[in-house]
């Protein structure tokens, strides 16, 4: 039974890896490569324009892959932060 529930957990984690559209792939990869940054910083990291970043952080959190971590400041300004769930850490 262990063995069946370890096979679903894997096959369940490689189906999320996979189900990511491009756009959410790259935002997913540096808020995994560096924890705790905020739209801003995900579109500079990226290059993109803010309006292209913040529906990707949103479509994440929907799904469970990325959460709120916080709050930090940012050019003298409160945001929000985000960090990759405990789960998908080991994707």
């Amino acid at each position: 039974m262990l063995v069946m529930k370890m096979m679903q957990q894997t096959s369940l984690m490689a189906y999320r890896k996979v189900a990511l559209s491009d756009g959410q792939a790259q935002v997913y990869k540096i808020i995994k490569l560096y924890p705790a940054r905020c739209n801003k910083q995900i579109a500079m990291i990226l290059g993109w324009e803010i309006n292209r970043v913040t529906p990707r952080v949103l479509e994440l959190r929907k799904a469970g892959r990325i959460y709120e971590s916080g709050k930090a400041l940012y050019n003298g300004r409160s945001v929000i932060v985000y960090k990759v769930t405990i789960n998908e850490r080991f994707i």
